[in-house]
């Protein structure tokens, strides 16, 4: 009996858990108080070669505070498995993320974790480019349990806030019916939203300097309730992706991806779409880094009534990471620039729509104090006039780490989204007081 547990007890077992409290004043067409909280709790079991990681972080939402609220619950958690082998390593992984959400108060929050990284990619996927937001400022780290598992990567770029000052974490807001609210009444309601990710990935090593990574997923993402199909569509389908990374020499790394995915919506439209790029990294010194990419998207969307429609679009991105010492303290400069088309399940069809987005953070901290502020925008071109889309989101925050467990912060944000010339999310303003705590260590 021993001899087949031996595998599992010499495991280190580490156990995370953490929380992240906050309260928000928000000002848009109306005027409302809300109270949020976001637990976390995480098991890894690590060996020589295998890692199981297990991870659940539910969200919990009582809003308006003055009046009926109501308390959404958003559940999210995931379980990956890892096996490594020689230069190889294999992995599996599955998340799910299921409740109630509310987009407007989503677009002035930190996040829930509405996706998780593919398997097998550690790098930015083409066409994917710098994920929006504003970054997490040095000091204020994600509640113990809801980072990335070792082994599925994050995408190369600055960033997607997890807590603190933080901006529109999620980027595009899933409530863009063209006219259908100009008082933002779509980002306002309650949505019962579903999103899975179900991925496997293969990493291999050349050699030191030259490591492939293949991935396969299958992703679900919309509304479940029927009657809101038409603003969110259910759309699934699967990716799979490729990248390949050389390293030249201590400043340089290149490295060329490719994707290709397929998705079905439930509003009755189909799209493939086939990307790739090629990437390049450099460090300019020690507290100076960059990346830059080009690329070509192809896309085809099909309905059932015989529309037909073809799209081809150039990709780029670049980031720009610069830290300065300023005696006292360190100060850190993030910008980025990307354009690539994105994936718009609109409610007469699933369609590539071409955005550029910019973004720009400034950082600073000082032993346990630190302080932000930092902005993004997206915007349209080329795409159907249906389709067009302008947003921005902007954050200014401080806070003060009291120990390695422990952190407040307090700031302001605001958000806007203005989809086929109807303000879906009128100009938001929210500001906010959090709290964060996080604790970890080996079981055995």
């Amino acid at each position: 009996m021993l001899t087949l547990l031996a595998p599992f007890l010499a495991q280190v077992v580490t156990a995370t858990a953490g929380a992240r409290l906050e309260g928000r004043a928000i000002r848009s067409d109306a005027s409302y108080y809300e109270a949020a909280a976001r637990p976390s709790a995480g098991l890894d079991f690590s060996g020589r070669h295998l890692q199981v990681l297990a991870q659940y972080s539910p969200s919990f939402t009582l809003t308006p505070l003055e009046s009926n609220p109501a308390l959404l619950v958003f559940h999210s958690g995931g379980l990956y498995v890892n096996y490594g082998w020689r230069n190889t390593t294999y992995s599996v992984g599955e998340f799910i993320g299921y409740g109630m959400l509310n987009f407007r108060s989503l677009a002035v929050t930190g996040g829930i974790g509405l996706s998780q990284p593919t398997n097998g990619m550690t790098s930015t996927p083409a066409g994917a480019g710098v994920p929006t937001g504003t970054g997490t400022p040095t000091g204020t780290g994600t509640p113990a349990g809801t980072g990335t598992p070792t082994g599925t990567g994050t995408p190369t770029g600055t960033g997607t806030p997890a807590n603190g000052a933080s901006g529109q974490a999620n980027g595009t807001l899933h409530c863009n019916t063209p006219g259908a609210s100009q008082s933002g009444a779509n980002c306002a309601q309650n949505v019962r939203y579903l999103t899975s990710t179900t991925s496997v990935g293969v990493n291999h090593a050349f050699s030191a300097t030259t490591l492939l990574q293949v991935g396969l997923a299958y992703i679900v993402t919309g509304t479940v309730d029927q009657d809101l199909r038409d603003t969110y569509p259910l759309v699934k389908g699967p990716l799979a992706s490729g990248l390949l990374t050389e390293i030249l020499d201590r400043t340089n790394r290149v490295g060329v991806a490719a994707t290709f995915q397929l998705s079905s919506a439930s509003n009755g439209s189909d799209l493939w779409l086939a990307a790739t790029q090629a990437t390049w990294n450099h460090d300019f010194g020690p507290r100076t880094s960059s990346q830059l990419g080009v690329g070509i998207s192809v896309g085809r969307t099909w309905r059932t009534d015989g529309y037909i429609a073809y799209s081809i679009y150039p990709t780029f991105l670049s980031a720009l990471v610069h830290q300065v010492r300023t005696y006292p303290g360190t100060l850190v400069f993030t910008a980025g620039l990307t354009s690539a088309p994105a994936l718009d399940p609109s409610p007469y069809a699933i369609v590539l729509d071409p955005r550029v987005t910019i973004m720009g953070t400034v950082a600073w901290q000082r032993d346990r104090f630190f302080a932000a502020v930092g902005g993004n925008t997206t915007f349209s071109y080329g795409g159907p006039a249906q389709n067009t889309i302008a947003l921005f989101g902007a954050t200014a925050g401080v806070g003060y780490q009291f120990g390695k467990a422990f952190s407040m912060d307090a700031g302001v944000r605001a958000a806007y989204q203005d989809y086929a010339g109807a303000a879906v999310l009128p100009l938001t303003y929210a500001g906010f007081v959090g709290m964060t705590f996080g604790l970890g260590g080996a079981l055995n």
